[in-house]
């Protein structure tokens, strides 16, 4: 990592600053790619049965006491919206 800080210093000015553009869109792309990935296999897990529906008014009251709680030392059962945030889905 050291070496390529020094060699990215001998860059001119205008070359540093279209690395590091290069480097911020590559890391928002890889970023986005990520985030697609996670909401593919959340859908498919939705449709697979594995999370039940609840409406908004649910999420936002589960939500609420999940904020209003201490949970540093707390335990949740498996499966339940505290143990995994994506257990949800929003209904009309």
């Amino acid at each position: 990592m050291h070496t390529l800080l020094l060699n990215a210093l001998t860059l001119t000015y205008e070359q540093q600053e279209m690395l590091i553009k290069i480097l911020q869109n590559r890391h928002r792309e890889s970023r986005r790619a990520e985030i697609a990935a996670d909401a593919q296999q959340t859908l498919a897990d939705f449709r697979a049965g594995k999370f039940r529906s609840q409406s908004a008014e649910e999420v936002i009251a589960a939500l609420g006491q999940y904020l209003s709680t201490d949970r540093s030392n707390l335990t949740y059962p498996k499966n339940s919206l505290y143990s995994n945030p994506k257990s949800f889905s929003i209904t009309g």
